[in-house]
């Protein structure tokens, strides 16, 4: 058995090129250096994982004084239970 590769169409090759150019990768896109607030870095991590459907962000408060916090993961790689009963 042969494989006979065929050599791509060069129009199609300039138009793929012309796309991956012009788009921006997340890490060009956000700034991810932290800051000093909850809020802003995960706006900051919003926007780095915009593209990721299976990101999830919870917000929440901890202990008595309320201290903000947040948490961020991609669904189906921890066990949703743990992080429901312990967050």
């Amino acid at each position: 058995m042969r494989i006979i590769k065929k050599d791509k169409n060069p129009k199609n090759l300039e138009k793929i090129q012309e796309r991956q150019s012009s788009q921006l990768k997340a890490e060009e896109k956000v700034d991810l250096t932290l800051s000093d607030t909850v809020e802003e870095n995960l706006e900051k991590f919003k926007a780095f994982l915009e593209d990721s459907s299976d990101a999830v962000f919870r917000e929440f408060k901890l202990g008595t004084q309320g201290i903000p916090c947040a948490l961020i993961y991609i669904d189906g790689l921890v066990n949703n239970a743990v992080i429901n009963e312990y967050v």
